[in-house]
């Protein structure tokens, strides 16, 4: 009645294949994401302005994380929901705004706003990023002069 210790080894090792192959899954279309983003941003005009539909909070989150951005607080905390709407995103604006404005922190506050932190001033206006949202969230940005660590 005893577990053989090739069963164990077996078992975790299925497991850390399967972890690993969801972790990698998941840096592949954040890197794919990023490559878009990248590309519609350096050619904004020829673009086109191509909506997303997807979850603000949710979006935000994938840039943040396929750009380096550290993020403060919990979208889901500060009026977001799991369940919230899927809105059509401009992402070109967006792709534009973080490729020009040098992001150092995201910060989720209030009732659905977010707020960028900057270590300089942004090109991209506040109302552009707010309408590239469908004018479901709020933004606010903030010139800190600090870069944070992620």
């Amino acid at each position: 009645m005893g577990v053989s210790i090739a069963l164990v080894f077996h078992i975790a090792s299925a497991l850390a294949v399967i972890f690993l192959s969801a972790w990698g899954l998941r840096q592949q279309r954040d890197l794919q994401l990023m490559r878009g983003l990248i590309a519609r941003g350096q050619n904004l005009r020829a673009s086109g302005q191509r909506r997303t539909a997807d979850m603000p909070a949710r979006f935000v989150l994938r840039l943040a994380r396929a750009f380096g951005v550290p993020v403060v607080s919990s979208p889901f905390r500060s009026g977001f929901s799991r369940s919230d709407e899927v809105v059509a995103i401009e992402a070109d604006v967006l792709a534009h705004f973080f490729l020009r404005a040098p992001v150092s922190l995201i910060h989720f506050k209030e009732f659905r706003t977010i707020e960028f932190h900057l270590s300089t001033s942004s090109p991209v206006l506040v109302d552009d990023l707010e309408s590239a949202f469908g004018g479901s969230v709020r933004i606010t940005l903030v010139v800190t002069g600090e870069v944070y660590a992620p």
